[in-house]
């Protein structure tokens, strides 16, 4: 009854998260109803109780957003930098700062959120944690792509409690500094620590690990750090999370049970399991402050504590309902950390281990426990790891099997010398250097096994039934012998390792996805992928390719692409290609950059659906590379879909005069140029006459595309219109012979999404 009880209230929370909509009257007065009924009073009544904590939760966080109605307005706010800020180098003596915001109390009347997320572009000036300035703010409200697979922005700026995303216009010191948080001590604390590690270590390729390892600061790591523990399945190791707490919690107990009989009369007092027990909670408090109470830390630390409460009242006789105490005293703390997959990580890995290793009646020796452990566990993680992060890796548990030791060993000298050079530099500097450079070689270590196997990375996109149906037949698997339903984990991973296959099974699908302002389409055959340009990739790290196309396609199914075919080079178009080909195999290659430039009279079937390339000529006299981009026809047996590129007016008059009317004509188009004003001229509609007129284009982008007159032109001709930057990617297939988009910021709905409106 007591795990009924903790399933109830954590279906509660989630089913709230889930749902697209508030929690009804109605059915909370319904569900009160059925309490009534004395069986399931108690399971019922915690339902309510967590779907009622959760909506509030979730309402908090809703009203604290930064009204849609005053995007783009420019606010001037007395604020605090409240962590540790980003930076990224420029040019010669400037930079690109990213840090948090905190308000004062007349900003927070006036309407500011708590939480600001701030970019500072290009700017000389240089930014600390704690500091106060007067900042001249154009605040921006919640939002981002919406893509099916892709990383959705938006639910992660509501997880974090940021209600504003924002770019500085200017900034100057405050006449009367504001009084910092507690919490901005801490960072400033931290800050303090890590200038004497950054100094002595400068250059030296450790130094991000050991200021990951020893004040949780991951700004130093690059992508292709990332890359390395992502390959080999190490990325738990380079944060401090619960295995590092956990860690330093075992140390310091073993320590001070050693230490504390020394003195018997203070012992016979104070028993030493007891004192023990507090000691490591506080120095894993301490550990937790140092990698600056972060949410995934603050929930290990309570873990911690809580089993330490836990342990005292002789509750760890029961282990899983200890930990099922734990997970209900976090999400009591906050139920939205539900929609962090690192809560599900890190629980599911102690409740692996439990599984696998309480109640057995045989006792290996510790190191076939440790071995089975890394074995057992990386089997355990791999739905779960596939479910969130759309893959696995092979080499986990060997690669872990290498660095859990190692890195149970150095964190804690990396942890002292970080305190030492802060007290102790002459002591700290030789400890450092050693820690360092065993860091670095075992890094090296792990990349080289990262390159040796290559293919080591997994990608696979099932859905959420299949993979928690994995799960649920891996924790079946290795379960004890004996357990007579054994057999049945081998079925309830059938359907994880079952090929996807969303392709039509007649004619084309065409998927225009969200990438801001830019293009990537994607068009399927029954048994062929044409991708039409790749969206932006820009120097602030957002790479459309690597994190909208490539999710799209595996979850899709698609294992290659038959052909890439490229408009024309400018970066919104031209941006992600080479984090798509990195991704996938790429047969064929048209358009810029590649062997094979488009040129017009180009043809080919697949599946009985013809492409036809229309534009542009063989040495055609255009001035601008926009004109020279590729127009694609693909005509199947229900419609004909119109990809025009960036042309404009110029090429649009060119392809009049030379193309028969019929060729032009199209059921579908996506809009020549986002749907800019040189483009889409009068007789270009009347001439391709659609019923559908689908436009690329930012949300609210400066450059205002789609142009309200060229819309309005569409819209008059009988066309539907539809803009990927406010509906999300556009999804068409074809149903009696009429075109049906499916606009995803709908269709795939949460309480977060913004609303699909211009």
């Amino acid at each position: 009854m007591f795990f009924l009880r903790v399933a109830a209230f954590s279906l509660g929370c989630g089913a709230v998260l889930v749902w697209p909509d508030p929690l009804p009257l109605w059915l909370a007065a319904a569900l009160l109803s059925m309490a009534l009924w004395r069986r399931v009073r108690w399971p019922l009544l915690l339902l309510l109780a967590g779907a009622g904590w959760t909506e509030w939760a979730v309402q908090q966080r809703l009203a604290d957003r930064w009204p849609v109605a005053r995007h783009g307005e420019d606010v001037e706010v007395r604020a605090v930098v409240a962590d540790l800020p980003q930076h990224q180098r420029t040019g010669e003596g400037t930079a690109t700062w990213r840090f948090m915001l905190t308000p004062d109390a007349e900003a927070r009347a006036a309407g500011v959120p708590e939480r600001i997320r701030a970019s500072w572009y290009r700017t000389s000036e240089t930014v600390a944690v704690g500091e106060c300035r007067r900042w001249v703010l154009r605040l921006r409200s919640p939002r981002g792509s919406r893509n099916p697979s892709g990383f959705d922005y938006e639910g992660w700026l509501f997880r974090e409690g940021i209600g504003a995303v924002a770019s500085v216009r200017s900034a100057q010191s405050c006449a009367q500094p504001l009084a910092p948080s507690p919490m901005v001590r801490v960072h400033q604390w931290r800050a303090r620590l890590l200038a004497p590690v950054a100094q002595a270590l400068q250059g030296h390729p450790a130094l991000p690990l050991v200021a990951a390892l020893g004040l949780g600061d991951g700004r130093g790591l690059r992508d292709d750090d990332w890359a390395v523990a992502r390959a080999t399945g190490t990325t738990h190791l380079l944060v401090i999370s619960g295995l590092h707490l956990s860690l330093v919690a075992a140390l310091g107990y073993g320590l001070i049970r050693l230490i504390w009989p020394l003195w018997p009369a203070v012992a016979l007092r104070w028993p030493t399991p007891y004192v023990a027990g507090f000691g490591a909670a506080v120095l894993a408090s301490g550990y937790a402050l140092l990698a600056g109470l972060e949410t995934p830390v603050l929930r290990a630390l309570l873990m911690v504590w809580l089993a330490l409460l836990l342990a005292w009242r002789g509750r760890w006789r029961h282990p899983f309902r200890a930990l099922a105490c734990v997970w209900s005293g976090v999400l009591l703390l906050d139920p939205v950390v539900m929609l962090r997959p690192g809560l599900w990580l890190s629980f599911g890995a102690v409740a692996g281990i439990l599984w696998l290793t309480v109640g057995r009646l045989r006792r290996p020796p510790a190191w076939q426990v440790f071995v089975g452990l890394q074995l057992g566990l990386g089997l355990l993680l791999i739905p779960m790891t596939v479910g969130f992060f759309g893959g696995a890796t092979v080499l986990a548990p060997m690669a872990n099997l290498l660095a859990v030791p190692a890195f149970t060993l150095l964190t804690p000298f990396v942890l002292l010398a970080v305190l030492m050079m802060s007290v102790w530099p002459a002591a700290g500097l030789p400890l450092l250097q050693g820690v360092a450079a065993g860091l670095a070689g075992l890094w090296n270590g792990l990349s080289l096994l990262a390159e040796g196997v290559p293919g080591a990375w997994w990608p696979w996109v099932p859905s959420p039934l299949a993979a928690a149906l994995a799960m649920l037949g891996v924790g079946l698997l290795v379960a004890p012998r004996g357990l007579p339903l054994r057999p049945l984990g081998l079925i309830c991973l059938l359907p994880m390792l079952w090929p996807t296959d969303t392709a039509p099974s007649r004619g084309f699908s065409l998927a225009l996805l969200d990438v801001g302002q830019g293009l990537a389409a994607v068009v399927r055959t029954r048994g062929h992928t044409l991708v039409y340009d790749a969206g932006p990739a820009w120097p602030d790290g957002f790479d459309a390719g690597a994190m909208v196309v490539v999710p799209y396609l595996r979850q899709q199914g698609v294992r290659a692409v038959d052909h890439l075919m490229l408009s024309h080079g400018d970066l919104d178009h031209a941006g992600g290609v080479a984090a798509l080909r990195q991704a996938l195999p790429v047969h064929r290659h048209s358009g810029v950059i590649a062997d094979q430039p488009c040129r017009s009279g180009q043809q080919w079937t697949w599946d009985g659906v013809r492409f036809t390339v229309l534009h542009p000529e063989r040495d055609a006299p255009l001035r601008s590379h926009n004109n020279a981009s590729c127009v694609l026809r693909v005509e199947g047996e229900d419609g004909v879909l119109l990809l025009a590129g960036d042309i404009e007016a110029a090429a649009e008059r060119r392809l009049l005069a030379r193309s028969a009317p019929e060729v032009l004509q199209a059921s579908v188009l996506v809009a020549p140029h986002h749907g800019s004003r040189t483009s889409s001229t009068a007789a270009w509609v009347a001439a391709v006459q659609p019923e559908v007129v689908l436009f690329s284009a930012g949300w609210r982008h400066h450059f205002g595309h789609p142009h309200p007159e060229v819309e309005a032109r569409w819209r008059a001709s009988g066309a539907r219109t539809f803009v990927s930057g406010d509906d999300g990617a556009l999804l068409l297939r074809w149903a009696a012979g009429q075109p049906v988009v499916t606009r995803w910021r709908l269709h795939d709905r949460r309480r977060w999404t913004a609303p699909a409106i211009p």
